[in-house]
């Protein structure tokens, strides 16, 4: 499996892989399954790092555990959504994802733009989950973000030539996009304790770490095939966390 490594030296759209997209379902699975073991070993390395950090930062310092207060996030969002649990872990959590952090990997204005809308949106505090439907402001913050916005940045694009910049420091913009997706869960661990904050990206890792496995299975044979990968990430990490 060194491609991924390769990949990840040197990162490349999906053009510079048309080869690949020309072999069966079955070899695309099996490279996503190995792809899969070498990603959860990377998780689960990642994993124990943010644990012994968070064991040392609760005995040397007296502090309350990171991961409480994570778990207590992720148990008011399980109670919220209810019997929809399963089907936002399996199919709209990992869309919704890969549309926003792996579609603008293939570079376009379009895409690009989406993506830039809806991670500020993200960014301001508005979250998927507890998102109020019944709220007239939600819906015209969400019109903001998700129309207005990516307006406006696909003029600013257009203007200044940035998709020739992006083209040209590709490598730079696929890792600033795992990052941002890493970053994306840093409020998963809600209160913060922002005496140690410049700590937290060692806690959203494992998030990092799949930002990269996803833009490769995304560079290397399409947004399905990762939003595929992206369900199976999200129902093995389930796994390892009970």
């Amino acid at each position: 499996m060194n491609d991924i490594f390769i990949f990840l030296r040197k990162p490349q759209m999906l053009i510079s892989y048309d080869k690949e997209l020309r072999i069966g379902t079955i070899a695309k699975i099996r490279v996503l399954s190995k792809l899969f073991l070498i990603t959860i070993i990377f998780l689960v390395i990642s994993a124990i790092i943010g644990i012994l950090l968070d064991k040392i930062l609760i005995h040397l310092f007296l502090m309350d555990s990171i991961y409480k207060a994570r778990d207590i996030n992720i148990h008011i969002a399980s109670q919220y959504l209810g019997k929809f649990k399963p089907y936002y872990i399996i199919i709209v959590g990992p869309l919704i994802e890969e549309l926003i952090f792996r579609l603008p990997l293939q570079i376009s204005e379009r895409s690009i733009s989406f993506s830039f809308g809806a991670i500020l949106y993200l960014f301001f505090g508005f979250g998927l989950i507890h998102f109020n439907f019944y709220a007239v402001n939600s819906y015209l913050i969400l019109l903001l973000f998700i129309v207005l916005l990516p307006i406006v940045v696909t003029t600013f694009i257009k203007r200044y030539q940035l998709l020739k910049f992006i083209t040209k420091h590709y490598i730079l913009y696929f890792y600033i996009i795992a990052i941002l997706f890493a970053f994306m869960h840093i409020p998963n661990f809600k209160p913060f304790n922002y005496k140690i904050f410049y700590l937290y990206p060692i806690f959203v890792l494992p998030q990092f770490i799949s930002g990269l496995s996803l833009g490769y299975a995304r560079n290397k044979f399409g947004i399905q095939y990762s939003w595929l990968f992206h369900a199976f990430l999200n129902v093995g990490a389930a796994f390892l966390m009970k």
